[in-house]
């Protein structure tokens, strides 16, 4: 099973548009999708409920972007977690397909991450960003004992990421970080050495314009969704 998480607060339209492309995912094996919602109060607990997501409400003060995924981890039930955002859209039917593959590929991959799209209308800035952060080509990244880290060899980010429970299990995402919790784990992971990061070539999310940089930390660099021993 692939269980699909993803942290909510008042997702609007966005989260509609992100429920859609989950249900227009064609894979062959069953996925259910998490909420873990921190005080909507624009609907987006019954639009999640709507579409059979498992909701968990939690008070606006316990949110943190580490502590939250953690809870939807151990809400889940999936062998491969998916993380994503309400406001990031799989950009076609076989996203989810592509991004599982990657994190799949080897046991020593500890997760995978694809591309983010910028919408038809971003900004040229916004377009650059997401092309230079996250570029068509695939890669495996891994870091040598003797290597330093830098945020290229690290690069990971949960908008659009596949990572196997175990890697979850053994490296959960701190608790106590106000961001970055993804790029952060992919340091641990990597420098764990029995893990690598993987991008794939396909697996890319697109997110509309005006939207933060995506966050990154977790284990190795990614692109088009790559896997993470």
């Amino acid at each position: 099973m692939i269980s699909v998480v993803i942290p909510v607060k008042n997702g609007g339209q966005d989260l509609a548009r992100c429920f859609a492309g989950i249900a227009a995912q064609r894979v062959d094996e069953e996925v259910e999708v998490v909420v873990v919602d921190s005080g909507s109060t624009d609907g987006s607990i019954d639009v999640a409920r709507a579409t059979g997501a498992l909701v968990e409400e939690i008070d606006p003060a316990e949110f943190g972007h580490g502590r939250t995924r953690n809870l939807g981890v151990r809400l889940a039930k999936g062998d491969l977690v998916v993380f994503t955002s309400q406001d990031a859209v799989a950009a076609d039917e076989t996203w989810l397909a592509h991004l599982s593959r990657a994190a799949r590929t080897s046991p020593e991959v500890a997760g995978a991450y694809g591309r983010q799209l910028p919408h038809a209308d971003a900004r040229p800035p916004e377009r650059f960003f997401l092309d230079f952060l996250y570029g068509p080509e695939p890669r495996v990244q891994r870091v040598r004992d003797d290597e330093e880290l830098t945020f290229e060899s690290t690069l990971f980010s949960n908008v659009n990421a596949a990572v196997p429970r175990w890697a979850l299990e053994r490296f959960p995402f701190r608790d106590d970080l106000t961001m970055s919790e993804d790029q952060e784990w992919s340091r641990r992971a990597l420098r764990a050495r029995s893990a690598r990061t993987a991008r794939p070539r396909a697996a890319p999310a697109a997110r509309p314009p005006g939207t933060a940089p995506p966050r990154t930390g977790s284990s190795r660099r990614r692109s088009p969704p790559r896997s993470v021993p």
